[in-house]
């Protein structure tokens, strides 16, 4: 614990940053934040439950006398009766992983969602309250994802660790339920060692649902939504008569129905009634795989109208876990300041381990995230630090820093730079630059397209920049690559 102790004499640790930002809190009144950053796999969102755990635990130790705690003698051990104690937050961060990590080529453990937790401290600096805000992009994973990568934990632990029960009433138990190899969504794992684990995973989660006082009725909720999911992988997609589209396996499909709550029709009708020429397409932008080469042409606008429901669903059901560990975590206490820990997905290069394609749609903005939150530290480390000494007329040489402090800015001005609209000063490369728009802005309006295409955003792209030497052309064939060179 460094409680107590003077910024220069803690060492590099994410506990002196946590204690950094609770004195800040408790001598300024106001609010701070902490943003972590780096590459996949370097322990981001390890850090973060650490820092939050040992802010709980500071907080209440630096709280009045009789503030609800018992130490015995240097542990500290938080009692239920607090709103966030340690025990709660373990659960949180349970059953947020197993639905929103997975396995990637970068991380065996990797989170696919960014979080921004809210810790909530009242005017004797106890952390009364929390929160939690989850962006869940990667939601398309469950029907779309890279080669020899899989699908969240969760759906891994409920096919390994459902008890009999549990798998009947979700019509589990039928081997055709999950499709076998190659069909459906999810696929079973194989070797004996993963199944314990995901069985062992399953009941740490069951055990979390129960520290967080999710009810029975809302556990089973949740667990018959997962497994409809998986039902719906395995029902597939055809072309019945009159060219309209329907399940190719109607048991599979029942079975997500009944699961669902709804009736085979009403469900069919949910997913394929509302479909047109152009709702497949845009549909398909936020997919990150071509189709599978036994998806026959015609079922592909179909098919993609069945993985924009499941993602959809998945993304809503994301959305109740965490409605459901924020009513265990907060506390209608007042509360006068808060921190705020922000742990987004790391910066991601999966060509450098091997997979062929290159990063998805998903990792290019997981990147961009990154690069922006680079540019954040960056102008508030340096930049509006020359600028405050400009202010008071001290001299500062930047010299010897300017070549080993580099910034992330043109490469995010590339990407979302908008349309000028004030060059009212400016000169004529300015004016005649002010039109230049990010790579961002170039690939909404392609999509907004009657036919959008890959083609057309990279010549638009191309006419954009290319004077400036910023992209260089590989080929002009069929398959037109382009690489971006961050001068």
């Amino acid at each position: 614990m460094f409680r107590g102790c003077k910024p220069d004499d803690m060492p590099p640790h994410i506990y002196s940053t946590a204690q950094t930002a609770y004195r800040a809190l408790l001598s300024q009144r106001q609010d701070q934040s902490v943003v972590l950053l780096g590459r996949s796999g370097s322990g981001k969102t390890t850090n973060a439950r650490h820092l939050i755990n040992y802010l709980v635990t500071a907080s209440t130790a630096a709280a009045p006398p009789n503030a609800n705690r018992a130490v015995t003698g240097q542990v500290l051990a938080l009692t239920s009766a607090l709103p966030c104690p340690v025990e709660k937050l373990a659960a949180a961060w349970t059953l947020l992983e197993a639905f929103g990590n997975c396995r990637t080529v970068l991380n065996t453990n990797a989170t696919r969602f960014t979080s921004v937790f809210s810790l909530d401290f009242d005017q004797s600096g106890q952390a009364a309250s929390g929160s939690i805000q989850v962006l869940m992009l990667e939601r398309d994973r469950v029907v779309r994802r890279p080669e020899g990568e899989p699908s969240f934990h969760v759906f891994y632990q409920l096919l390994a660790g459902a008890d009999p029960a549990l798998r009947q009433r979700l019509q589990l138990d039928d081997g055709a339920a999950t499709g076998g190899d190659g069909v459906g969504f999810v696929t079973p794992l194989q070797r004996v060692e993963d199944r314990q684990r995901a069985a062992a995973a399953w009941a740490r989660l069951l055990q979390a649902a129960a520290t967080l006082s999710v009810q029975p009725a809302e556990t089973d909720a949740i667990w018959s939504v997962l497994a409809a999911i998986v039902h719906l992988g395995v029902a597939g997609v055809s072309k019945g008569p009159s060219d309209k589209y329907q399940f190719a396996d109607p048991a599979a499909a029942r079975r997500a129905a009944a699961l669902l709550g709804v009736r085979l029709e009403d469900l069919a009708r949910a997913i394929f009634a509302s479909q047109s020429s152009g709702a497949a397409t845009l549909a398909r932008s936020a997919y990150r795989t071509p189709p599978r080469a036994q998806e026959a042409t015609q079922d592909l606008q179909g098919r993609e109208a069945l993985e924009a429901f499941v993602a959809g669903l998945y993304g809503d059901l994301v959305g109740v876990l965490v409605s459901l560990i924020n009513r265990a975590i907060s506390s209608p206490a007042h509360t006068i300041n808060s921190v705020v820990v922000v742990d987004a997905p790391g910066l991601q290069n999966p060509s450098s381990c091997g997979r062929p394609g290159g990063a998805t749609f998903d990792e290019f903005c997981f990147n961009y995230a990154q690069e922006r939150l680079q540019l954040l530290f960056h102008e508030q480390t340096f930049i509006h630090e020359r600028d405050r000494y400009a202010q008071e007329n001290i001299a500062l040489n930047m010299s010897e820093l300017e070549g080993d402090v580099s910034t992330p800015a043109p490469l995010v001005h590339t990407l979302d730079r908008s349309p000028a609209t004030r060059l009212v000063r400016s000169s004529q490369t300015e004016l005649r630059n002010g039109d230049r728009r990010g790579l961002l802005w170039l690939l909404d309006e392609e999509a907004l397209q009657p036919t959008p295409s890959d083609a057309g955003f990279l010549q638009n792209a191309l006419d954009m920049y290319s004077s400036r030497g910023e992209f260089c052309s590989a080929t002009r064939e069929v398959r037109l690559w382009y690489a971006y060179t961050d001068c």
